[in-house]
């Protein structure tokens, strides 16, 4: 029941998603389902793991994008992409408060993937590319002019 209600609240948390490719319809985690992938990435006590993990995602703009994974950094008041209410977030998701981890969340809301940080990007987009889901939007996308 307890985890039940906390889903709920995480679901309907506002987001706040600023910056270049941001989708103008995603403010809460549930707009971005069915939608949109998720990583979510949660900063730990590590500066040069969260320094690392930071230049990783930025590194994997393009390729982030192109697979509609957007990213989350939780509980950062400077990144341009965050979850507002960070203790929600790592009960939801299982990450202990102090853990630096990075959580891949699929467009149908479920965990796929996680990693402490500094966690790689490669095995995401591995990962990402053989979701039934990709290979029909790489399908799709093959039969567009």
């Amino acid at each position: 029941m307890l985890s039940s209600l906390l889903l709920g609240l995480l679901m309907a948390a506002p987001l706040t998603l600023q910056g270049p490719g941001r989708p103008a319809q995603v403010h809460t985690l549930d707009d971005a389902r069915w939608n949109h992938r998720v990583l979510l990435v949660f900063p730990s006590e590590d500066r040069h793991a969260w320094a690392e993990q930071q230049r990783l995602v930025d590194e994997a703009r393009d390729a982030l994008e192109s697979r509609d994974i957007l990213v989350v950094m939780v509980g950062d008041t400077q990144a341009p992409v965050r979850l507002p209410d960070a203790a929600a977030a790592r009960a939801r998701w299982k990450v202990g408060a102090h853990e630096g981890a990075a959580v891949l969340v699929g467009k149908d809301g479920g965990e796929k993937w996680r990693a402490p940080l500094p966690a790689p990007l490669a095995p995401v987009f591995s990962l990402v590319d053989r979701m039934p889901m990709r290979q029909e939007e790489l399908r799709e996308q093959s039969l567009k002019p």
